[in-house]
């Protein structure tokens, strides 16, 4: 007689372990991590020691939606300038406009703080972010931001 409740029981587990894998259960949080990490991956493999790029910064805040050129060297960032003119950008913004690794960061952050929506895509060669928008509240006005590469990077001689 005891064969018979233990035989129900391991019927019971393997109907749930059925009825879970036929369910369609998404991590997009996840999912969004593991894109990143990959894509972090394949910038690392393949950007250059030095490069510069364009991006456009949107937010609320001081300078948004411009053409900004940066150059990097090594880890650093050595140059913000607008594409327009030339112009170095002002201090207080400066630290808006990153290198490469930034973006990759401020994604990674946006994931950290539970964004409430979050959409990226990324260059399939490079692994660049390409355009970045992240809403953090749902239902808040203003408090959404973004970066759009306007040019890739390139190596800088």
């Amino acid at each position: 007689m005891t064969a018979r409740p233990a035989l129900s029981v391991r019927l019971c587990m393997v109907a749930v372990a059925l009825s879970i894998a036929g369910c369609d259960v998404t991590d997009p949080i996840g999912d969004l991590r593991v894109e990143l990490e990959r894509n972090r991956l394949q910038w690392s493999q393949v950007a250059p020691d030095s490069y510069s790029y364009v991006v456009q910064h949107f937010c609320y805040c001081g300078i948004a939606g411009v053409d900004v050129r940066i150059t990097v060297d090594g880890p650093a960032v050595t140059d913000r300038v607008f594409e327009e003119t030339g112009d170095a950008l002002p201090e207080g913004v400066a630290e808006s406009y990153p290198a490469v690794e930034g973006l990759f960061a401020f994604v990674e952050d946006a994931l950290d703080r539970g964004a409430h929506s979050i959409e990226i895509t990324y260059d399939p060669d490079t692994g660049v972010p390409l355009e970045i928008s992240v809403d953090y509240r749902e239902n808040v006005i203003d408090e959404e931001a973004g970066y759009a590469v306007v040019e890739l990077p390139a190596p800088v001689p």
